[in-house]
């Protein structure tokens, strides 16, 4: 979707979540499968977004850092 997994705040914070798992399986673990080459692998490897569009309210917060520069703008944390 091109969004930072690290940047919105119930992913970043479940591992500290008190005894309530939201997964069993590391991040690191992950790994899309897909048809396309360019979206097969790690998630944090695949650069080929499909551009999903954030709630506006997210906007410029989620994106990651590849999409920032393509969209030309910075992080701004």
């Amino acid at each position: 979707m091109g969004f930072d997994p690290a940047k919105i705040r119930i992913l970043k914070n479940m591992a500290s979540a008190r005894g309530f798992a939201l997964s069993q399986v590391r991040s690191d673990q992950i790994a899309c499968a897909s048809n396309v080459a360019s979206w097969h692998g790690p998630p944090d490897q695949i650069r080929d977004a499909l551009n999903f569009e954030p709630h506006f309210g997210w906007k410029g917060h989620i994106e990651s850092e590849d999409r920032l520069s393509q969209m030309g703008r910075v992080d701004p944390s």
